[in-house]
């Protein structure tokens, strides 16, 4: 008769799986008893609500976002919680009881990511995969004019006005209100 466990005495362990005529299975688990004499399995949970400074938990911030946070001292019925990745200014007192406070992982999974952003200064050199088709820097508050500018040099004929260099005969030199040119 097959089984569905074994307990496996020490000196058994370098036997094979078959000498135990387990149910045949992909999963196998293997416990090994703790020197106390308990199994990992039945150790009682620990309270994670005794808190300890540098235990990382999850908290939620005062817009209700969750975030992976880091204890930084405990009160007898308060938490100082630091929500990792962002600046001590949003560090806050929390009840030590408040539903805001959870163990790590419950609602997020891991710590926050900072958005990269490139500086203008930052660029890129070589051909472009096609005549034209390059990007522009924003400069702060040229969004809006970049984005403009995008649109119409995919415009096809727009792009061949200027990278044929069709514009150099349109220039009106003669604009006493213009630069010449």
């Amino acid at each position: 008769m097959q089984k569905k466990w074994v307990l496996v005495e020490e000196d058994e362990m370098e036997l094979p799986l078959e000498n135990f005529q387990l149910q045949t299975s992909p999963a196998l688990l293997v416990e090994v008893r703790m020197a106390n004499g308990q199994w990992p399995r039945e150790q009682p949970p620990e309270d994670f609500r005794n808190f300890k400074v540098g235990q990382i938990i999850d908290a939620m911030d005062t817009v209700k976002k969750w975030y992976e946070s880091t204890v930084r001292a405990v009160r007898e019925d308060e938490v100082f919680i630091h929500f990792n990745q962002w600046p001590d200014r949003w560090d806050e007192w929390i009840a030590r009881d408040s539903d805001r406070l959870q163990p790590r992982g419950t609602h997020t999974s891991g710590p926050r990511r900072k958005r990269a952003y490139r500086s203008y200064m930052n660029h890129q050199s070589g051909e472009p995969p096609v005549k034209g088709a390059v990007g522009l820097r924003n400069l702060g508050n040229t969004c809006f004019m970049n984005s403009t500018l995008q649109c119409l040099s995919n415009s096809p004929v727009l792009t061949e006005f200027f990278v044929e260099d069709k514009y150099i005969t349109k220039i009106n030199r003669d604009n006493p209100l213009g630069w010449h040119g």
